[in-house]
């Protein structure tokens, strides 16, 4: 008998190997990144927030997801009262626009396994910012949904840095009317971060809606994606990873070969389920598995 690891596994491995889901993922990403207005794709469990007062927002690239990310959301759930949580993509993130692997369909992906195992829900939208992305949101959820942005203190240095606004203030007087930020703070002096960052915006209105939770677990704060690639790439199979990834993490990078040192089996994945994304989704329905596709060199 399977345990739930070993499920949720399969489960992510599954929906990596569909043909049918990764082309219509990679048409959905193109989709977006190719259109002027903003938009947001509810890629799984939107139903989830019809009735939820409260709703967690995490972004980011999830390049693997990781067991911190987890911690982060999770610490975050309980410090605000979180109803429900969304876990986000952009087509192209803030001062990450050169990500190569893992591509951002596979990673989607892993959300979707991720979110259906917790219960949780996915999107994906073609806008930066937080304060447009929350915008977005907003706009597809009950008009009564308050949202709590889920961020690090690296990210709340990163929302106060005057360089990424033509009107800072303005811009942060937005976002805290439409949402409260959830300050996670991460290592021994993150949260003396947080106090430090806020102090120097005293009196500034919207820092009444910036609130620091409780720090995560000493042993997870350190715990990160990029420690994850360096490791896959020496060995995916490595049992070090068991410790940095959650079952759905795992099966990106042991199941697509994203972080691979040698990028030749993914670049022909990449451009397989790019031309999959071409074809019409009845077409897709006619291929049973990536790995076969692979393997025959289609």
């Amino acid at each position: 008998m399977l345990t739930d690891p070993q499920r949720r596994y399969a489960a992510a491995a599954r929906l990596l190997d569909s043909p049918a889901r990764m082309g219509a993922l990679a048409s959905q990403v193109e989709h977006l990144r190719g259109s002027a207005t903003g938009s947001v794709a509810w890629l799984a469990g939107r139903w989830r927030l019809a009735q939820a007062g409260t709703v967690g927002l995490f972004a980011g690239t999830f390049n693997p997801v990781t067991l911190a990310h987890l911690a982060a959301v999770d610490q975050a759930r309980v410090s605000a009262r979180l109803e429900a949580m969304v876990w986000l993509c952009a087509v192209a993130s803030v001062e990450k626009e050169a990500l190569a692997r893992a591509a951002l369909p596979d990673r989607l992906a892993q959300l979707i396994a991720l979110a259906r195992a917790r219960g949780e829900a996915v999107a994906l939208v073609n806008r930066g910012l937080y304060v447009d992305q929350v915008s977005l949101l907003h706009r597809a959820l009950p008009s009564a949904t308050r949202l709590h942005v889920i961020i690090g203190h690296d990210k709340l240095e990163q929302i106060l840095d005057a360089h990424y606004y033509d009107d800072r203030d303005a811009a942060l007087t937005a976002l805290t009317e439409a949402a409260s930020l959830a300050v996670v703070p991460r290592g021994a002096d993150g949260g003396d971060v947080v106090t430090r960052l806020l102090a120097q915006e005293a009196g500034a209105v919207w820092t009444e809606h910036i609130h620091p939770v409780t720090p995560i677990a000493p042993e997870m704060a350190t715990l990160s994606a990029t420690q994850a690639r360096m490791l896959a790439e020496v060995d995916p199979l490595t049992p070090e990873l068991d410790a940095l990834l959650p079952p759905e993490g795992l099966a990106l990078v042991r199941e697509t070969g994203a972080y691979d040192a040698s990028d030749v089996t993914y670049a022909a994945r990449a451009e397989a389920i790019h031309r999959l994304s071409e074809i019409a989704a009845g077409e897709r329905k006619g291929y049973r598995s990536l790995r076969e596709m692979l393997s025959r060199s289609w």
